[in-house]
């Protein structure tokens, strides 16, 4: 796949908060660059940018950033099981999904936002009515065959129908969209009055991202522009007529105490030197990342999916 990442298509005009408008934003500090987009191995590295925080509404994002089209491409370009799973019990923000709508909706209808193959839904009752969005075709394909509705491709391309789903859920998407107060106002409009939205993302405010900063792993996956937490959600919320009736926070991965242990001290290591660990990464003792052909990739940080890092929200309508 050919990327022309670093040039025109970066979208950049100023740095003002992408959710309230605001012009009071920090500077956190630079994202590294990453070759990675959807699972797939790009020509061009994607420039990581620099992460910005508003500190009116918390929210922290990528800025330059690609634009709209250009991302949607790249999604389209993804690999087919990026976002896969045969083991939807190894999902956490499923696993809490799953057992809240149990045990507060007997049946109805439940539209899955960023679907991608249909594994959450398909993990649910058959008591359930079950509907999805996806951009990636193949993966929508996947849906279908596993007896989800895919009704729109895109968030905005759903039908006029406000109040349709009793349950809108979206896990792991938000982090990927441009203004997530707009994106959270069209959930909330094809959830009926009495119905949930349930959202799952990374959060900004976790412990281990405020000890790594704009190096965090998390912010250096190129599809993740937009950086939310728990803060976020109690101010934008009541100005969505929206009320945070749950959180919980949870790790991305369960993970065994040696690997926690393991990447604890890898980012540790990391956040003490970024330059040793890409000394050690471009003599070939840290990775494989290509830094021979990209030298910007030599201070790439290391993963630390045990970190409880994670949060999900239920939101009602007021």
């Amino acid at each position: 796949m050919t990327s022309t990442i670093s040039g025109p298509e970066m979208r950049a005009s100023n740095a003002d908060c992408p959710s309230c408008g605001s012009q009071w934003t920090s500077i956190l500090g630079p994202i590294p660059s990453s070759i990675m987009f959807a699972g797939r191995i790009l020509d061009e590295p994607i420039i990581g940018g620099t992460l910005y925080r508003c500190n009116r509404c918390h929210f922290g994002f990528r800025f330059p950033r690609l634009g709209k089209q250009a991302l949607d491409a790249l999604y389209r370009g993804g690999q087919d099981d990026t976002w896969s799973t045969n083991e939807p019990l190894s999902r956490n923000d499923w696993n809490i999904a799953r057992q809240w709508i149990n045990q507060h909706l007997e049946f109805g209808r439940i539209l899955d936002v960023g679907c991608f193959d249909g594994g959450f839904l398909t993990s649910l009752d058959q008591k359930y009515d079950k509907y999805g969005v996806e951009i990636h075709p193949e993966a929508a394909k996947h849906a279908v065959e596993r007896g989800v509705n895919i009704i729109a491709s895109d968030l905005t391309q759903l039908p006029k129908v406000d109040n349709a789903y009793d349950v809108v859920t979206s896990f792991d998407v938000i982090e990927h969209v441009g203004n997530p107060r707009e994106f959270l106002y069209h959930l909330a409009s094809r959830t009926n009055d009495k119905g949930a939205i349930i959202v799952s993302t990374g959060n900004l405010d976790s412990r281990a991202w405020r000890f790594m900063g704009s190096r965090y792993w998390y912010c250096t996956i190129p599809e993740h522009i937009s950086f939310v937490s728990p803060r976020w959600f109690m101010m934008v919320a009541p100005e969505l007529n929206l009320r945070v009736v749950n959180k919980i926070y949870y790790s991305h991965e369960k993970a065994t105490s040696l690997v926690k242990l393991t990447q604890f001290m890898k980012n540790i290591g990391y956040r003490i030197s970024p330059t040793f660990a890409g000394w050690l990464r471009s003599h070939g003792l840290a990775g494989r990342m290509p830094v021979s052909t990209h030298p910007q990739l030599k201070e790439a940080p290391p993963g630390w999916i045990a970190a409880q890092d994670h949060f999900l929200v239920v939101l009602r309508k007021t």
